[in-house]
């Protein structure tokens, strides 16, 4: 299994292990929202690379984001999606995931989207990851 989709399923766990408020949609797994219930969605988007050290063992810091949005009926006011995200931003704010490090939270409403309201919970993240290469 690839570093980046290690990297993935961990944070994915750490989540799944700490969330139960409601029902996840997990990227590229089917998931049909019951119109009556709040849910969300998780997503892991990898930004970039960069070299933290050069050299036969080479330092690579993974950057990325952790994006989870709220959804809740269209029309029944803000309180809900807010308490959903101030929850979904304890859980990453105050606990340690292995060797990440955790940015603080961007809530961003996202407004109306077909039937539901929408607020979306952006965490970026860094990780390093570590690479052996030999000298040809």
């Amino acid at each position: 299994m690839s570093i980046v989709e290690t990297k993935r399923r961990e944070l994915q766990q750490f989540f799944s292990q700490r969330y139960t408020r409601t029902p996840v949609a997990w990227e590229n797994v089917a998931y049909t929202p019951n119109p009556t219930q709040a849910w969300v969605s998780f997503k892991i988007t990898n930004t970039r690379g960069n070299f933290a050290s050069v050299g036969i063992h080479a330092r690579v810091r993974r950057e990325g984001l952790i994006n989870i949005t709220v959804y809740v009926p269209k029309d029944t006011g803000t309180k809900a999606a807010s308490e959903i995200a101030d929850t979904i931003t304890e859980i990453f704010e105050n606990n340690q995931i292995s060797d990440f490090w955790l940015f603080p939270a961007d809530i961003v409403s996202s407004g109306n989207i077909d039937e539901w309201y929408s607020v979306a919970i952006i965490i970026r993240f860094e990780y390093d990851e570590y690479r052996n290469y030999q000298s040809t």
